[in-house]
């Protein structure tokens, strides 16, 4: 018999939190969360840095 399922298990409420917790600075949330994002649905979350342009890029040298 398949255990219950909670409101937290669908991936993309599992997204949404890993979202929350990397705003926050939480990374042993995130950590969790894509732990459960891979394990639970095989899912394998990747976040790019955003690309800086080239007066930024300028400015940080």
């Amino acid at each position: 018999m398949k255990p219950a399922t909670q409101p937290t298990d669908s991936p993309a409420v599992l997204v949404a939190i890993l979202v929350a917790a990397r705003k926050v600075g939480d990374r042993d949330l995130v950590r969790r969360m894509r732990d459960r994002l891979q394990e639970e649905h095989g899912v394998k979350l990747v976040f790019l840095r955003e690309r800086q342009s080239e007066n930024e890029a300028a400015h940080a040298r």
